[in-house]
This record gives C-alpha cells, structure tokens and sequence, in this order.
C-alpha cells in the first residue's frame, strides 16, 4: 500500500514538473495565447485580395462600406492592422469571416478596406495584430 502511495507522489511530482518547464518555454500573455500556440502571430507578409461576400461567417451580413477582413486562423472579432507595403498606408480591421482559400494570399479585404489602403484588388501587406506592430 504504502509502495503505491509513494509511486502516485512520485508521477504526480513529474507531472507538474514536466508541465511548469513545458509552459517556462512559451511566452504568451494570455492562456488562448498560449492553448491554440500562436503567439504574436501573424506577423505575416503576403499578397491580400479583395472579397465582396454579402453572408458573412456566423450568418451576419456585410454592409457597404464596412471595415472587415477575412483570416484563416486568427480568432473573430480580433483586430489586425493591415499595411500597404507599397505605399506605407495601413488600416485596423476586425476579423469577422474566413478566408482567403487561395494559394499564396495572407488576408481577404472587404471593398472599404481596401479601398482605404489604396489597393486595386491585389497588394503586398504585412498583417500584424493590434498591440504587436
């Protein structure tokens, strides 16, 4: 009984042991930071398309003239600041659908977005969060 006892000590002290030097590793500054692994991230720079999609993701509808953006990963309603590379424009726009599903581009822009960073349909932008830039 006692050899048991001493034992379960024994994987419980490695356990917390284990997990204070796995999470000593990862510098994030809140615990959904920390659970999906993406700290400070994006940084990302790429190509960003124009979409015009009126249902958006959650069965919400766009209005003209809205500031939104369209990421992959990046959770909703977190606001990323998306600058023109090629002339130095940027704006803050709140993630509210998914996308883009093509290869090779970073961020789907709604019209107003990309019409207030000057971009003709297809830009180079880098994508950063807000607070992170």
């Amino acid at each position: 009984m006692k050899s048991n006892t001493a034992a379960n000590i024994f994987l419980l002290l490695f356990f917390l042991i284990f997990m204070t030097l796995l999470i000593s590793f990862a510098r994030a500054s809140t615990f959904d930071e920390l659970w999906m692994g993406r700290v400070a991230r994006p940084p990302s720079d790429g190509v960003a398309s124009r979409f015009n999609d009126k249902l958006l993701a959650r069965q919400r509808y766009g209005k003209v003239g809205e500031i939104l953006c369209a990421h992959r990963t990046e959770g909703f309603d977190r606001v990323l600041v998306v600058t023109n590379i090629n002339n130095g424009k940027s704006v803050d726009c709140p993630v509210r659908d998914r996308g883009p599903f093509w290869n090779g581009r970073v961020i789907d822009l709604y019209p107003a977005v990309d019409k207030a960073i000057g971009c003709d349909g297809l830009c180079n932008v880098t994508v950063r969060r807000k607070g992170f830039e």
